[in-house]
């Protein structure tokens, strides 16, 4: 068979289950479109991406708004996009994707940490963004210096242009070997995954904004930056206002937007197309709690995005509900709790729930927090809770469960 016909095959065949999951209310079609095409011609993705400007964005938190941010962007500027920004990331996800929109000519595809290295090779991508690396899915993705090592083998001497977190050593580690790096400073230098210096072992420096290793290994200076309210972009301030809720988003506009800067985009009209957006992969949902009450549900997965959770809450006196499932979309192994610094929730009323609703309960109060409530049932912890003011942070299976009901 020939390639025209093969490809020809796997998208007619992919297309066709893909109407049969949505029919049968199975799913919406995404992943099972791009797992037939990919069984019946493996190179697919190749041919779909050919001729199209295609940006692969990866990074262990972040990449849906990201995606959803430059998606915006481009569209706002009158260039037809396809994605797919609602977080089917897997290589069946992007390649759904893709055949989704043949005549667009440009992609912007959210990908998952483990399968760029795959991504690379099939889709040839004009430029490649990337954010942080951070413990996520451990029965798949292993240690975070697994991830980083295939990608600094992957892009070792890639001709393709690369946006990059400059504050996380990982990353600045993984694409050294890069010629063409536009270094964006997020605002964001955790220490929970980066303690060792990837490039010899020791102990890194890491002060309150910087981070460098007595070998000489060292944060690289930011092309593109966050000020107060504006993006610094090579000297010019762009004004930065985001209608999105808690402040992370404000590291992923700063991705976004260097990538908009990267493509040719004009970044201020880039900046005021990311501005108008109110929720990005259907990921902003309030829940009922049953007693009147509504909660806001916010996807906690891993330590990184714990932490930036916990920076918002310690202090505030908003209650909160930890809903952690052990699925495989969560990842097998929640051991990463331990790692998580609960201790600043110390004054706030909590609550546990979920299959993992235990060993949340005692990393809890081993960290001085003795939760209100150990349930099963997130709307059962979440009545249990005093205040008008709940969120709900929870692990993907249970965030995608009720933000389906929502």
């Amino acid at each position: 068979m020939s390639s025209r016909l093969r490809t020809a095959a796997a998208l007619g065949a992919g297309g066709l289950a893909s109407a049969l999951s949505r029919a049968t209310g199975r799913g919406h079609g995404a992943q099972i479109r791009g797992r037939v095409a990919l069984a019946v011609d493996p190179e697919v993705p190749r041919t779909l991406a050919a001729g199209r400007r295609v940006v692969l964005v990866s990074a262990t938190n972040g990449k849906t708004a990201t995606t959803s941010m430059l998606t915006a962007a481009l569209r706002d500027s009158g260039i037809g996009v396809t994605t797919n920004a609602n977080g089917a990331n897997l290589l069946a996800g992007m390649t759904s994707a893709l055949a989704a929109d043949r005549a667009a000519p440009a992609a912007v595809l959210e990908c998952d940490e483990a399968n760029l290295p795959f991504a690379l090779e099939l889709m040839a991508p004009e430029l490649l963004v990337l954010g942080n690396l951070s413990r996520d899915q451990l029965d798949r993705h292993l240690e975070v210096r697994r991830i980083a090592e295939r990608w600094r083998s992957e892009l070792s001497g890639l001709p393709t242009a690369v946006v990059a977190s400059n504050s996380d050593p990982n990353v600045a580690w993984a694409v050294a070997d890069v010629a063409d790096v536009t270094w964006v400073d997020t605002g964001l230098v955790s220490r929970l995954d980066n303690a060792i210096c990837p490039a010899c072992e020791e102990l890194l420096d890491l002060s309150a904004d910087t981070w460098s290793c007595s070998c000489g290994f060292h944060r690289p200076p930011a092309d593109v930056g966050l000020g107060d309210g504006v993006l610094l972009v090579r000297g010019r301030s762009v004004p930065l206002n985001l209608r999105l809720p808690w402040s992370w988003q404000r590291a992923n506009a700063a991705l976004a937007l260097a990538a908009a800067d990267r493509l040719g985009l004009d970044v201020e009209a880039a900046a005021t197309a990311v501005g108008r957006l109110d929720e990005v992969g259907n990921r902003r949902h309030r829940i009922a709690v049953g007693d009147g009450r509504s909660a806001e549900l916010v996807l906690a997965k891993n330590p990184a995005s714990w932490a930036l959770i916990i920076d918002e809450l310690a202090g505030s006196g908003r209650s909160v509900v930890i809903a952690q499932d052990d699925r495989a979309a969560d990842g097998t192994d929640p051991s990463w709790l331990w790692d998580v610094p609960f201790e600043r929730l110390v004054g706030c009323p909590v609550a546990t729930a979920g299959t993992r609703t235990l060993d949340v309960a005692v990393r809890l109060q081993h960290a001085g927090c003795r939760p209100v409530a150990v349930e099963s049932d997130v709307e059962a912890a979440a009545a249990a809770l005093p205040g008008d003011e709940v969120v709900v942070a929870a692990s993907y299976s249970i965030f995608r469960r009720l933000g389906i009901r929502s």
